[in-house]
Parts: structure tokens; C-alpha cells; sequence
């Protein structure tokens, strides 16, 4: 039994002209069992840098939690750092899709519909083919 862990950023249904260029979706699988473990060694990141989650677009922009963290910050290496030790020592795979806004809107509204009208579809789409084919390849070494 797998478990995944997705996040998305940008909003593929907001259409004013100063909307995100594109839509993204990515994240973790890995087997049921590598994940208490995976949370407890992240949380335990997590606390020591007295950080209460972690979202990339509030640590990139310094905004929420990290409000009073500088470019330059001597904490900033060693926490990602440290996020990056649990992910390769819990061995969950990444994944992820980026669809542009801009081109799936210029696409056709025979193709668009089909895809539900939403460039989610189609990120979704890419990390279930990519999930598909990391099971495939390793059923495959297993045996």
C-alpha cells in the first residue's frame, strides 16, 4: 500500500490578467510504513527551528513564519537541509507537474473541455502517469 502527500500552487480558476503564470502540483509516495516515521523526523525539523509547517512560497517570500528570517539567514541552509535529510533518509519519491496558464487557455475548447476546463486536470493527469510508472518499474524489481 502506498501513501502520498500532494500540494498545489497557483490557481488554475482565477482569471483576473495579474493571476500566477502556471499551475503546479507535486509531492511524496512511498510505502504506508516509511510515513510515521517520515512525519515524526520532520516534525522534529520542524520544532527545532521553531517552524510550525512548512510551505516553500512562505519560506521563499519570508512572509508568515518566517517573517523575521533575511535572505541571508543562518538558519535558512540548515533547514532546508535538514528537510531534505528526511526525505532521502525515509526514501519517498517526488513527483510533480507544471502546466502554464497561459498556453492551456490558448488550447482548444474541444480539448480544454475534455480536460474538465481545468490545467489541474492535466498536472493531476502527469503525476498519476508518474506514480503509475515508479509502481510498474519497481514491481518489476521486485521479483
Amino acid at each position: 500500500m502506498l501513501r502520498a502527500y500532494i500540494d498545489d500552487s497557483g490557481n488554475d480558476q482565477d482569471k483576473r490578467p495579474e493571476r500566477d503564470p502556471a499551475l503546479a502540483l507535486a509531492g511524496f509516495v512511498g510505502p504506508v510504513e516509511r510515513w510515521d516515521g517520515f512525519a515524526l523526523d520532520w516534525i522534529s525539523v520542524l520544532d527545532d527551528y521553531d517552524v510550525c509547517e512548512m510551505h516553500m512560497t512562505d519560506f521563499e517570500g519570508r512572509y508568515r513564519q518566517f517573517k523575521g528570517w533575511l535572505r541571508n539567514d543562518s538558519r535558512a541552509h540548515p533547514f532546508l537541509d535538514a528537510l531534505v535529510a528526511v526525505i532521502r533518509r525515509h526514501r519517498v519519491l517526488p513527483f510533480g507537474a507544471v502546466v502554464s496558464l497561459t498556453q492551456f487557455d490558448s488550447r482548444s475548447d474541444d480539448l480544454k473541455s475534455r480536460l474538465a476546463n481545468r490545467a489541474y486536470t492535466v498536472c493531476l493527469q502527469s503525476c498519476f502517469q508518474q506514480l503509475t510508472t515508479w509502481a510498474a518499474l519497481n514491481r518489476e524489481a521486485s521479483r
